[in-house]
């Protein structure tokens, strides 16, 4: 039996107990799957929900952009360029339905946007920080027009404190995400995507951490986003490897049962869509498929399949 299924029959035994009836429970079903890759999405029908990753080289925020850069650049050079990176991937278009995640990591991503007020003037610091949500949102708008029909995302929002853990460096970012939600970088996106991804192989210690961070997360997007109507879907982003370059298994295939514990966490915390990312159609360093892979995960899966 997996050890995701002992788990979950565990948790509904104590709840059972707790409730003081006999009646059994079921588990709690996974959030919805969806898998991107990055510039491309899964080929064929093996993953029905599929998303796309659009690189911030396309949005005018190719890496090391500087924060004048990023502000500086005109609408009709930003027009331009998703232009023509939509005419080298035709299959994303007006008529696309699917998740679409603008991946913006320079000249910061939306969970350090606070950096920008660490100046020596704190009214010049807050004159960049509205600039710069103002260029976000401006390529945001921009996107949304090119793909009226997709199910638009933001790379990187309340993505959790290192091993879940509260730090006053981590609530300042909190509170600048709030900030840039509130002079409204959210305007024109349908789902904040906090990162989580597999940080540590199960030999480590950080590995006990998966939950602590999801849940650090989804309570920072929720307050990232009150307040807002319609409010955005939080979609956590997970992976098929370790990303950490201090973990001795970075980029190495993740544990799915590890996986699959945190997509029982995520379903607990009212979460009903994550998305996975990887590069492209293996795991990195390895001739695995994230195909193969999926389907590992799905077999431990206590309801519905991947995809449903």
């Amino acid at each position: 039996m997996p050890a995701a299924t002992r788990s979950a029959i565990a948790l509904l035994l104590l709840a059972t107990a707790a409730s003081g009836t006999d009646e059994p429970t079921d588990p709690p079903a996974w959030p919805k799957i969806a898998i991107g890759y990055q510039d491309s999405a899964p080929a064929g029908d093996w993953s029905p929900a599929k998303a796309w990753f659009i690189s911030g080289y396309a949005l005018g925020a190719k890496l090391r952009t500087t924060v004048d850069e990023f502000i500086a650049i005109s609408d009709d050079e930003l027009t331009q360029q998703i232009t023509t990176y939509l005419s080298r991937h035709p299959s994303l278009n007006a008529k696309t339905t699917g998740f679409v995640i603008l991946d913006i990591e320079s000249p910061e991503p939306p969970s350090k946007i606070a950096g920008l007020l660490e100046t020596e003037s704190p009214e010049l610091g807050q004159r960049r920080f509205a600039a710069v949500v103002q260029a976000y949102k401006r390529r945001i708008a921009i996107v949304r027009q090119a793909l009226p029909n997709a199910t638009l995302c933001l790379y990187d929002v309340g993505s959790p404190a290192a091993r879940g853990k509260d730090s006053s460096e981590w609530r300042s970012r909190v509170v600048a995400q709030r900030m840039a939600a509130e002079q409204g970088l959210l305007t024109f996106i349908d789902g904040v995507c906090p990162v989580l991804y597999s940080r540590y192989g199960k030999s480590e210690s950080g590995y006990k951490t998966n939950t602590a961070a999801a849940q650090n997360a989804i309570a920072a997007c929720r307050e990232i986003t009150q307040g807002i109507e319609p409010a955005p879907q939080i979609i956590p982003l997970l992976s098929f490897a370790i990303y950490n370059g201090n973990s001795t298994d970075n980029r190495l295939a993740a544990s799915t049962t590890g996986v699959a514990e945190r997509l029982q966490v995520l379903s607990k915390l009212g979460i009903g869509q994550v998305i996975f990312w990887n590069a492209g159609p293996t795991l990195p360093d390895s001739d695995e498929s994230t195909k193969t892979w999926a389907t590992s995960l799905e077999a431990l899966q206590p309801r519905s399949p991947v995809g449903e």
